[in-house]
Formats: structure tokens, C-alpha cells, sequence
């Protein structure tokens, strides 16, 4: 196992929906391009937007605009008396100010509409890749995510690619950003909560749109990392339609292939960047696994922490409150910190 050069949760980064205004809406999760900055200029038409260069202290752009964001990999929205548009750090129009909307999805790509209700997708060269026909680029979890955004039409949900290629059906009442190749998919289970929400089956499509799963895991404990974690109900009715008597937990390749099993009795508590933090089920018996289900640190014992000395980072493993042993980067058990380490 390679050396560990950070400790982190592995979780996804999710990106954020400004809504700025009727005209303008921004989704991005890219890199700011902090030197090039709007500033308001007074002219005979009033207040208006240009875009400094401020490594050179120049303008890319005329005293002009009405309204205007920040530059998110070289490009940005902008707008004139209610038409929006596009331009790069050149100051070039790059898509035409003729849009009632434009929004900025991350990887110089964007979603335009002349309606306002209706959109569709454009490049950082103005090409317009779809018709004008989707609800929604981007949710709430994200736009583009490894060359990938979700894409909303007719209150169902589905992915597209760069290429405006769709990358199989739009049937989905739920979907997240892609992470590591894979996205999490979800269906109305057909039950809902104690709060009449709908419950959804998770399921997971590799970068082709392809289930690579059955739909039929918790939503809300399935998730994408290093690999898939699967989340399984067991599902039982009452009164209200059911309820869920317990969850099992697997772990599967990005291709479906599940490598530990439901039997195994595994909770997964914490996913990490090397790691998996478990205990057995019915117990309060902590360990860690490795991503391909090789077990690091035994399942017994009572608590494991994560400490930092400099750029090292180390385990801490409690056989109760008061008594424990370090592990270093691979896992192995040294002396540290006048702490030795227990018996064989």
C-alpha cells in the first residue's frame, strides 16, 4: 500500500448555485481567477461594469455592462439591459449577449436560454450544443464533475457529457455530480417517510450512462468514494407502508463487482482518502480496511483516532480510554511518544 501523504474524509466537493439575478445565474466549482476583477465606472448612462486586469492595472473591457460575475477558469457571464452573455479574460464576447439567462456550469461550460424557462448547452467557443429544451444543468449537488452534468427535463433526471451527448435515458427522479467515474442515480421506492417524502433507490451508471448496480439501495447511506459503498435496507410494512428493520453494509469496484459482501457484518462508519473506519455490527468494536477490503487495523477495539505530527500523519488505537498504541503511515505499530507498543 502506497505511502500516505494526507489524512482526509473522503467526500465529494460539491459545487455552488449563486442566483444573482432574473438575467444571470452562476454554478461553478472551477478555479476563481482572482486577477481579474469588475469595477463600477460612472458614465453618462450611469453606473456600469468594466473588468480590470489587475496585474497590469488595465481594462479588458469597456465601462459597459450592467451586471457581471467573477472570471471562473477564463470565463464569465455577463449582461446588458437584460441580455445576457458571455466573455473571457481577453475582454472577446464568446457568446453573443442575446440570452434572457446564462449560466456558468463549471469547465468553461454554460447553460443559455432566450426564454428564460427552457435551456441549452454552449461551449467556451459559442458553439450551442443542444436545442433549447431542458429544464435544468446542474443541481444541487454540482454541474460539471468530471466532464459530466446532470440534466433535468420533464421533472426526471439524467447526464450529459461536453459534447452535449446525452449518456442514457433522462428516467431518474434524483442524481448526483460524477465522482471517480460513477454517479448515484435514484428512484421513488414507492414509500414514503414519516414526513410523506418520497423514499429513492440508489443506484450507480458508470461515465457511458450505464447502470452498473440494481436501483435498490438506501440513498442516503450508499455513496460514491475511493469505490462504492452500498447500502442495503431490510425492508418490513406497518401501519404507515414501512419501514426499514435494519442496513447491511458492501463494498463494490466502480464496475458493480462487490468485493466485501453484505454477509460480512460490516458497518462503515467513515470513509477516508487509504481507509474505511467499520465496526461489526452489533457491537461497538472498531477497525480500519483498505479499499480493496484488507483489514488494517483488526476489528477490536474500542476507538481510533487520526493525529497529526507535522506532515505525518498517524493512528491512534484505544483498547479503552485510557490505554492505546500509535500506528505510523503503513499502518505498522511503532513506540512513540514514550508509548510502546502491545504483544504480538
Amino acid at each position: 500500500m502506497k505511502k500516505v501523504k494526507s489524512r482526509k474524509l473522503n467526500t465529494i466537493v460539491l459545487m455552488v448555485l449563486l442566483i444573482v439575478t432574473s438575467s444571470t445565474n452562476y454554478l461553478f466549482g472551477q478555479k476563481l481567477n482572482s486577477n481579474f476583477k469588475k469595477t463600477q465606472v460612472r458614465t453618462m448612462e450611469g453606473l456600469k461594469l468594466a473588468y480590470v486586469d489587475e496585474r497590469t492595472g488595465n481594462r479588458i473591457t469597456q465601462a459597459k455592462y450592467d451586471e457581471g460575475q467573477d472570471f471562473y477558469d477564463g470565463v464569465t457571464s455577463v449582461a446588458i439591459a437584460g441580455k445576457a452573455g458571455a466573455i473571457d479574460t481577453l475582454g472577446n464576447e464568446i457568446i453573443p449577449l442575446i440570452y434572457a439567462k446564462v449560466w456558468l456550469l463549471g469547465d468553461r461550460m454554460f447553460a443559455v436560454s432566450k426564454t428564460g424557462n427552457k435551456f441549452a448547452l454552449a461551449n467556451a467557443i459559442g458553439q450551442v450544443l443542444t436545442q433549447e429544451i431542458y429544464d435544468q444543468f446542474g443541481n444541487d449537488t454540482g454541474a460539471f464533475s468530471n466532464g459530466i452534468c446532470a440534466v433535468s427535463k420533464l421533472n426526471k433526471w439524467g447526464y450529459i457529457d461536453k459534447a452535449g451527448k446525452l449518456l442514457g435515458l433522462i428516467d431518474y427522479d434524483q442524481v448526483t455530480a460524477f465522482h471517480n467515474g460513477i454517479g448515484k442515480v435514484g428512484k421513488k421506492s414507492g414509500y414514503e417517510n414519516m414526513q410523506f417524502e418520497a423514499i429513492l433507490n440508489a443506484g450507480f451508471v458508470n461515465d457511458k450512462g450505464v447502470l452498473v448496480t440494481e436501483i435498490k439501495y438506501n440513498y442516503g447511506k450508499s455513496k460514491i468514494s475511493n469505490k462504492i459503498v452500498l447500502a442495503l435496507d431490510s425492508k418490513s410494512s406497518n401501519q404507515y407502508g414501512y419501514s426499514s428493520a435494519g442496513t447491511a453494509y458492501a463494498l463494490a469496484e466502480k464496475n458493480g463487482k462487490i468485493i466485501i459482501p453484505f454477509d460480512s457484518n460490516y458497518i462503515f462508519d467513515v470513509t477516508y482518502d487509504d481507509c474505511i473506519m467499520v465496526h461489526l455490527s452489533g457491537t461497538s468494536k472498531f477497525g480500519l480496511l483498505d479499499w480493496d477490503g484488507k483489514v488494517l487495523v483488526p476489528i477490536n477495539f474500542s476507538k481510533i483516532e487520526f493525529v497529526q505530527d507535522g506532515d505525518k500523519f498517524y493512528t491512534k488505537v484505544y483498547f479503552d480510554n485510557s490505554n492505546y498504541f500509535y500506528l505510523n503511515e503503513k499502518y505498522e505499530c511503532f513506540e512513540y511518544k514514550g508509548v510502546s507498543c502491545p504483544e504480538k
